[in-house]
């Protein structure tokens, strides 16, 4: 428990008005939408770039978001030289006793996104939403400011050593990718996957309960256990139908997998299914592929399949009338041009990956204690125990 007082956050709730950027077409304003901060940033735009009725934010407000809750969003409104507006799925919470980046690092915290989830209405994914009336009931800790602002500071720092680890993985595999492009241009061989891929399986789409799978509990994977090229076990849907059902979908350790149907951007990600758990089947937007390893390596296999050149060419089969989900089907797969590298080459890019997987593991397993310092700090910071 915190030794400080604590503060409904309905006495923290700020009222706005609402402002119709249409009777101001050719106003700039500087909008908090959603997908702005998905991005990282607020967005500029003019009146007429926005349409129906936002409520004005100002300096200082701290931003939660109530749509799909389970994703945590919180924000922290910047002074800007034109006027501010926000999506009307902001709660908006404004009080001179709070420091806005303490509120905000509460707001993120396990300790409150643990009650945060108690106030969800709806019939589950992005029709859930937190009510504000149940929010408002939920209480704050409130220290004395400098208080706030220490443990604000020492959060953000935390998170800092967090993200700059994450740079330095991205740093890495952009390394990768700079060695490898121009080197596969002059030492390869183009052929047709249907030359190195000797069986494709297509997985089903039974019906699954809401959550995942936990220890002995059976799952079916979403696209978002591949979509990034890193294989994440945990992104699946509980399954509690017939064993029988599934069974010859099961994922193995090694298993070569890919997304046959996402957005153009997205669609034909591949992963290798690494440390996975033996109880997760493929759903029938995925394919799990195998190859002639005497030609090539799954892990080389799967860095080439994830390059712009090779993504720009699966992009380019796809199929489907609607724009915004593309299918590959597998005649089309098999008939894709891939750069066979020559075998001087394949075998330096082993020795690459290998090199590079184990300097990825060490900046992974830091960023799992850093992410974990973080929540431990923060549960302690707002216990009033550091």
């Amino acid at each position: 428990m915190s030794q400080w007082p604590m503060v409904k956050l309905g006495d923290v709730a700020r009222k706005t008005s609402q402002v119709n950027p249409k009777k101001f077409p050719d106003e700039d304003f500087c909008l908090y939408s959603i997908p702005a901060y998905d991005a990282g940033c607020a967005e500029y735009l003019t009146g007429k770039e926005i349409g129906s009725s936002k409520p004005q934010l100002q300096a200082g407000d701290v931003l939660l978001s109530k749509i799909v809750p389970h994703i945590r969003r919180s924000w922290v409104v910047e002074s800007h030289d034109i006027r501010t507006l926000g999506s009307s799925e902001w709660i908006v919470f404004n009080d001179s006793r709070f420091d806005p980046n303490f509120l905000r690092e509460y707001l993120l915290s396990d300790q409150f996104h643990h009650q945060f989830m108690t106030t969800v209405a709806g019939v589950g994914g992005s029709l859930n939403r937190a009510r504000p009336a149940a929010v408002f009931n939920l209480s704050v800790p409130l220290p004395p400011l400098e208080e706030q602002r220490r443990i604000a500071n020492l959060i953000k720092n935390a998170d800092d050593q967090y993200l700059n680890t994450k740079k330095q993985n991205n740093l890495l595999k952009e390394s990768i990718l700079s060695f490898l492009v121009p080197r596969l241009r002059v030492n390869s061989k183009e052929v047709p996957l249907r030359n190195i891929i000797t069986e494709i399986t297509s997985g089903l789409s039974p019906k699954c309960e809401s959550g995942s799978a936990q220890d002995n509990e059976y799952g079916v994977l979403k696209l978002s256990a591949v979509t990034s090229g890193q294989y994440i076990p945990t992104e699946n849907k509980l399954y509690t139908g017939p064993l029988s059902n599934i069974e010859k979908y099961l994922v193995e350790e090694g298993d070569i997998l890919m997304t046959r149907k996402n957005t153009p951007e997205l669609v034909g990600a591949v992963a290798i299914a690494s440390e996975t758990s033996s109880h997760l089947a493929i759903p029938d937007l995925i394919y799990k592929i195998q190859i002639d390893e005497s030609c090539i390596s799954r892990q080389v296999f799967q860095n080439i399949m994830m390059l712009p050149l090779m993504r720009e060419r699966i992009k380019s089969i796809c199929g489907g009338s609607n724009t915004s989900m593309s299918n590959i089907s597998q005649k089309r797969l098999l008939d894709v041009k891939f750069p066979l590298p020559t075998p001087e080459l394949h075998k330096e890019m082993i020795s690459l990956l290998s090199q590079s997987h184990k300097l990825e593991e060490e900046l992974s397993l830091k960023s799992q204690k850093l992410e974990e310092l973080h929540q431990s700090l923060a549960t302690r910071a707002f216990a009033g125990q550091l």
